[in-house]
């Protein structure tokens, strides 16, 4: 890991693909208890609440030029700050347990490729 750890670039173009083009489309989400969504609207307990992963990815107020493949951003931007808004592997305590494995073999998989060409 430590290899991939040096690889700051190949993991920015890897963070900038996946919020780009995420491969979860939402995260389904029961309600534990009533709470006022919209000033007109209230989840009630037990319902089903499916928030949009792209529309949470491509906040604009998080990630300027949403639309735009900005891999810089994860170097020189504000991006690792906007914690909330990076759900591609879902939110704490409920994030993908392969998280860490697909970001590896992602990463590795770049690498590879670059130096085989």
């Amino acid at each position: 890991m430590d290899m991939l750890d040096r690889m700051k670039v190949t993991r920015a173009v890897v963070k900038e693909a996946l919020r780009l083009r995420t491969p979860a489309i939402a995260l389904p989400r029961t309600v534990k208890k009533d709470f006022p969504l919209t000033p007109g609207f209230i989840a009630k307990r037990g319902q089903l609440l499916m928030p949009s992963v792209w529309k949470i990815t491509h906040d604009p107020v998080a990630y300027p030029d949403p639309d735009a493949f900005k891999p810089e951003r994860w170097l020189f931007g504000d991006a690792e700050r906007q914690t909330k808004n990076w759900v591609v592997f879902g939110s704490d305590p409920h994030s993908c347990m392969g998280k860490v494995y697909a970001m590896a073999h992602l990463m590795t998989l770049i690498g590879k490729a670059s130096i085989e060409r």
